[in-house]
């Protein structure tokens, strides 16, 4: 599906390693499924095989949703996010479709406190990323996306238990079964 446990924990990988407040991650960066049992540092590496560097970048609040705009398009959600919720409404128009963005306390965002959120810098970088453009500032972290989620799956209590809780969910008209 387009939200799933494995996506959760790479987001959640990147938030902390980032030391944000939010992590994002897009779908097309991981590329395989991790089955039950043991890993290696290569099977980590099949997960997320780019060479991606982690960035933090710090945003207001009021410019989530803008950026969030990104990981749902087509409306579908292409991304995965840590520390926060993304609702949107797949029959509204690219660009509007981001209703409500909530902490990970459940709380609407404060439009004028600056947030932090750690993602790759092909998320940086992807032109139609444009939203981005409202950021205060980026930090290039020296992390890879592989050193960054092997060290992350290494400090979590064994064995690792993915959430699979859905970050970027639809609501609204174009939601379905409402």
């Amino acid at each position: 599906g387009n939200q799933h446990a494995l996506g959760n924990l790479v987001a959640d990988a990147a938030r902390v390693k980032g030391r944000a407040d939010f992590g994002a991650w897009n779908s097309g960066g991981i590329r395989t499924d991790l089955l039950a049992g043991p890993i290696d540092y290569g099977g980590v590496h099949g997960v997320s095989p780019f060479g991606n560097v982690l960035v933090r970048i710090r945003l207001r609040g009021r410019d989530v949703p803008a950026a969030a705009e990104r990981w749902v398009w087509n409306g579908r959600a292409n991304s995965h996010v840590s520390g926060m919720t993304i609702e949107f409404d797949p029959a509204k128009p690219q660009g509007q479709r981001v209703v409500r963005v909530l902490g990970a306390n459940g709380a609407p965002l404060d439009p004028d406190r600056i947030y932090s959120m750690a993602i790759n810098d092909f998320m940086v970088d992807d032109p139609e990323g444009a939203a981005l453009a409202r950021t205060i500032s980026v930090e290039i972290l020296t992390t890879r996306d592989i050193d960054m989620l092997a060290s992350y799956l290494q400090e979590l209590p064994q064995p690792v238990r993915g959430d699979a809780t859905e970050r970027i969910r639809a609501v609204g008209a174009g939601a379905p079964n409402e």
